[in-house]
């Protein structure tokens, strides 16, 4: 069945269409010129970039958490055990802890170097 012929079900006659429509048609068309060369990467990219500011932001921490996923397998018990031997070592009198006040006093000191 051709695309204009009156038994196809979605076939709607080009004078019966609005203006927006018109316009909406032309769009997805060149749209799909567009597309129709690129990768599906580039294709989620260039939708991703079309979407308001508080959108892109979502799908981008959303993205950087699949990756962090990924590579963070062994870190959690990795962190766990350091933190383990970190308070060990505070128990036991071998470290001593450092006031916030004076760790974020060493921080400021050194970012104005």
């Amino acid at each position: 069945m051709r695309r204009n012929d009156a038994n196809n079900p979605w076939y709607v006659p080009l004078r019966l269409v609005t203006a927006e429509r018109k316009r909406t048609l032309v769009a997805t068309s060149k749209r799909h010129d567009i597309l129709s060369g690129m990768s599906a990467a580039e294709k989620i990219l260039h939708d991703a970039l079309a979407l308001p500011r508080d959108q892109r932001s979502k799908v981008a921490a959303e993205l950087i958490a699949s990756l962090d996923e990924a590579s963070d397998e062994g870190v959690d018990a990795a962190w766990a055990e350091e933190i383990r031997r970190r308070v060990a070592r505070i128990r036991s009198g071998e470290s001593e802890g450092v006031p916030a006040e004076d760790v974020h006093a060493r921080i400021r000191a050194a970012l104005r170097r």
